[in-house]
């Protein structure tokens, strides 16, 4: 359990640096395994897992300075700031990786150089009509997506709480004497 704030905020700047790094991961991997895939080239959690990772280290950098201080300083406003662009960022990872998921119009099966649309496929098309490597891209995407949306809800805690320290001015502001 955190003792303070400061504790909460290199704690989730943790969080999310570990969950950057596994975006990352995830997204070089995607990129390396379905090539041929639109969305997979959009790259999504690769940009969105870099720009949480230097969120999560200004996170960390902030909390530390936070317990130390005891008061409000430019790291906090910038994690602030950070953590409302990463909403917006990690969503659009979501997103695109919901929509790769989603729209697997066509499945590459590359180890025979062939092509095998969806399209072609009966129309109530079941589990047995595609391969095992489409399952794994649409399922791939899934874990993408689900990392994105929890990135989205670590930087909206984070953001709250940044947001409780740089707009309480009793705690942020400390009294100068006259």
């Amino acid at each position: 359990m955190c003792k303070s704030i400061g504790q909460a905020m290199i704690w989730l700047g943790g969080a999310l640096v570990l969950l950057g790094v596994t975006s990352a991961i995830l997204g070089i991997a995607a990129v390396v395994m379905f090539s041929v895939e639109a969305y997979s080239r959009f790259c999504g959690p690769i940009w969105a897992g870099v720009f949480v990772v230097i969120t999560g280290a200004v996170g960390i950098m902030a909390g530390r300075r936070f317990s130390k201080q005891g008061s409000s300083t430019g790291f906090i406003t910038a994690f602030l700031v950070l953590t409302i662009i990463a909403i917006f960022v990690t969503l659009g990872q979501a997103t695109v990786s919901g929509l790769a998921a989603n729209v697997f119009e066509e499945c590459y099966l590359e180890s025979f150089g062939n092509k095998f649309p969806l399209s072609t496929f009966k129309k109530d098309w079941d589990s047995r009509s595609l391969n095992s490597f489409c399952w794994t891209g649409i399922y791939f995407h899934y874990v993408c997506m689900g990392v994105g949306i929890l990135q989205a809800v670590l930087c909206i805690a984070a953001s709250i709480i940044g947001c409780s320290v740089c707009c309480n001015p009793q705690k942020s502001v400390k009294a100068q004497p006259v």
